[in-house]
């Protein structure tokens, strides 16, 4: 498993206001959060359990944390780096989340914070085939 995390706060990087739609109006913003009941209706927690576990505990009431959008997806469209794992396709997520909690926004405590949220693999992988 490769796990990552980016934090983007230059004047030229993307911003996602709240609450956010798609124009088609198919997607929204749903607030976890303060709604957990809300959870049911993210189709790729739905789909997914172990993605629902992880959004249930980011936008639990004991987070700083809570989340703003999410995907996974299966691909077969590996980079050169994913090589290594020999295998034919991989599967894909991301959860863009933000700090709810104002005490926790400074600057100086991200370089920590972040990397100790990254999820820990608890399976290896296996070569299917």
């Amino acid at each position: 498993m490769d796990a990552d995390f980016s934090i983007e706060l230059g004047h030229e990087d993307p911003v996602l206001d709240f609450p956010w739609n798609d124009p088609s109006g198919k997607l929204a913003y749903l607030d976890v959060k303060r709604h957990p009941e809300f959870l049911d209706q993210v189709e790729e927690a739905e789909e997914f359990p172990e993605l629902k576990e992880f959004l249930s505990v980011l936008n639990s009431p004991r987070s700083m944390l809570e989340t703003s959008k999410c995907d996974a997806w299966v691909t077969m469209d590996l980079s050169s780096e994913e090589e290594i794992y020999e295998a034919a396709h991989k599967f894909a997520s991301y959860v863009d989340c933000r700090i709810c909690r104002e005490r926790w926004r400074s600057k100086r405590r991200w370089p920590t914070f972040y990397p100790s949220i990254i999820p820990r693999p608890r399976t290896t992988c296996q070569r299917v085939g």
